[in-house]
């Protein structure tokens, strides 16, 4: 199994943001991969309303993401600045970006 790193959107709509996380986080699992994503416990952790905590909560997911084989960026609901952010600092570890989009 690849250890992948799922980026895909948190802040805005989350109810709608953290029901697709699902179904990125079920699609690594069912093509092979040992997926994290910091955001899907982060939340009940860190305000992400709150700037500072915000900030942390990124910098921990990207502690783990350095043991990442690959980042998974799933693009369906576009790609926030957030994510562009994740995906910069993946290319910047050395750890190859793969898009996806998995809704028909």
């Amino acid at each position: 199994m690849k250890r992948a790193l799922i980026i895909s959107p948190f802040s805005g709509n989350v109810l709608e943001n953290m029901a697709y996380l699902n179904q990125c986080l079920a699609y690594a699992i069912s093509h092979g991969y040992a997926p994290f994503a910091g955001h899907a416990y982060l939340p009940d952790a860190l305000d992400d309303n709150d700037p500072t905590q915000r900030r942390l909560g990124m910098k921990i997911a990207r502690e783990w993401a350095k043991f990442a084989e690959i980042a998974l960026c799933f693009c369906d609901l576009g790609v926030s600045k957030g994510m562009r952010s994740d995906v910069l600092a993946a290319i910047a570890a050395g750890i190859s970006v793969e898009s996806l989009r998995i809704r028909r």
